[in-house]
């Protein structure tokens, strides 16, 4: 089930061809978008590599769930 995506954060998604976040999103694009929605320039950039990390734990476990 898919949830919707807040208007303004999609056609910024879209604009930068990023297209709608989902649990199929590779690493580049999950970290773009976790960069994205925090702002923009070397700050933002530098917080979507950290943010990715953080992803990749809480991912890991809600996929055991999932899948069960």
């Amino acid at each position: 089930m898919s949830r919707p995506c807040h208007e303004s954060f999609c056609i910024l998604q879209k604009w930068q061809g990023l297209g709608r976040p989902g649990l199929d999103a590779n690493d580049d694009v999950t970290r773009r978008t976790l960069e994205r929605y925090n702002g923009i320039g070397n700050a933002a950039i530098e917080y979507g590599y950290e943010l990715l990390g953080v992803y990749r734990v809480f991912e890991k476990y809600h996929r055991m769930l999932r899948e069960r």
